[in-house]
């Protein structure tokens, strides 16, 4: 059975759905971790090339943000396309994905799965991604969400400051 792969298109509407905002994101480190599901060789390795896939995706982080949430949807969809499960739960996925490593791929892969999708082969990359992004509801909804970071002040006329943020100035100035 030949392998099936994860497209940086596909990985940039995996995004999209996690954060539903279209980012800025670096294409060098996207084409490099979308790069990293190929193993040499043979590239028979479907757990190896999903841990080094996922470990390599969350090091180069190529977006804005969200981009623990896209790993955990990529990854999950890589290995269902390829006929495996991702045995981890939506309640435990936001911590297992901060703390991944290629231990934690390995033991948290099956190859015995009951999900809605019967025929991968016959299944495009989103429809398999978008049973992926319904697995993971919950902890998607955590991991898309960009970091609060309020607005820096910005300088006005003769000195004064304007406040651009919400909420109150003082509230982030002490």
């Amino acid at each position: 059975m030949a392998l099936r792969y994860l497209t940086p298109q596909d990985v940039l509407w995996i995004n999209l759905q996690v954060t539903r905002r279209v980012l800025k994101f670096e294409w060098v480190g996207l084409e490099e971790a979308v790069n990293a599901q190929f193993g040499y060789g043979s590239s028979q390795d479907v757990v190896g090339q999903a841990s080094t896939f996922v470990t390599c995706f969350l090091r180069k982080a190529p977006f804005e943000f969200g981009n623990e949430g896209t790993a955990l949807v990529a990854l999950a969809t890589f290995l269902r396309l390829n006929g495996l499960r991702l045995t981890v739960e939506d309640g435990s996925a936001v911590e297992w994905i901060r703390a991944v490593g290629s231990d934690a791929v390995r033991a948290a892969v099956t190859a015995d799965f009951s999900d809605a999708i019967e025929h991968v082969d016959d299944r495009s990359v989103q429809q398999v991604a978008t049973l992926s992004l319904e697995r993971y509801a919950k902890a998607i909804e955590e991991l898309g969400t960009p970091p609060f970071r309020p607005t820096p002040i910005e300088h006005g006329f003769r000195g004064q400051e304007t406040w651009t943020g919400p909420g109150n100035v003082r509230d982030y100035l002490g």
